[in-house]
């Protein structure tokens, strides 16, 4: 019952960073000081946060637990209207549990947008890159191309449900992309179905999610430069990499 209210729920959050006076909860989340005592009273009675001798509240270990538990739920509750009309799909259920990772991220809408990010995200690498997408927009992949002949790494996995830019087999040959394969400089492998998709590089990373028809949308994806994000993708990527099979170019749409 305490952690169904939202702002008891933001305290627990805040305390979770560092502890803070209830002056400083209050003004930090938009509250009356009355509203931030009575919120902080019941956290207390339930043995999540205490007091010190400084007045200053802190998170108890319980409530460090606890935290980590609801945070996946905070996640979905702060991007309610993202999920109205987009699901988890085919997530496997240890990366739905772990969910409170890609909390603190910035959801960026739109095509243009999001092609930019992803453009810049990669043009910026300089260890590595790693892609899981069922869609492979053109200027994603000449940046791909352009720092994978610097040597930069790129593993990616693609779907049989993948879709390729016309002007992709153009872009490979100009690229020497066979050499760079043969070099270990580009490495691919495929699965089935991609339905959630993951970018990322030693320093950035994003997801995106499928829509109610299964189908994954470029047009809202999930931006993060925190390291619990980037962990989170990278182990996803992982996961898949180890199920996915030989890559086989005529599959792809």
């Amino acid at each position: 019952m305490e952690l169904a209210n939202e702002f008891r729920r933001s305290i627990l959050l805040k305390l979770d960073e560092k502890s803070r006076k209830l002056s400083q909860i209050a003004t930090e989340l938009g509250m009356t000081i009355q509203e931030a005592h009575r919120n902080a009273s019941r956290l207390i009675s339930a043995g999540l946060v205490e007091k010190n001798s400084e007045n200053s509240l802190f998170i108890t270990p319980y409530g460090k637990i606890i935290i980590k538990q609801i945070s996946g739920i905070d996640f979905i509750l702060e991007n309610i209207n993202y999920f109205k009309t987009h699901n988890l799909g085919n997530l496997p259920s240890k990366f739905v549990q772990r969910l409170g990772a890609l909390r603190n991220s910035q959801l960026i809408h739109g095509l243009g947008p999001v092609l930019e990010r992803w453009k810049t995200m990669f043009l910026d690498a300089e260890e590595y890159m790693n892609i899981i997408t069922s869609h492979y927009p053109i200027d994603v992949a000449e940046a791909v191309v352009e720092k994978a002949t610097r040597g930069i790494k790129c593993s990616y996995i693609f779907g049989e449900n993948t879709i390729v830019p016309e002007g992709r087999s153009k872009l490979l040959e100009k690229s020497s992309w066979k050499k760079l394969i043969s070099k270990g400089t580009i490495q691919r492998r495929m699965i089935p179905e991609v339905q959630v998709c993951t970018s990322l590089t030693e320093k950035q990373a994003f997801v995106f999610f499928p829509n109610l028809n299964g189908e994954a949308d470029v047009t809202s994806v999930f931006f993060s430069k925190d390291p619990q994000f980037q962990e989170w993708c990278l182990d996803f990527f992982n996961y898949q990499w180890d199920i996915a099979h030989e890559f086989d170019e005529s599959k792809l749409k």
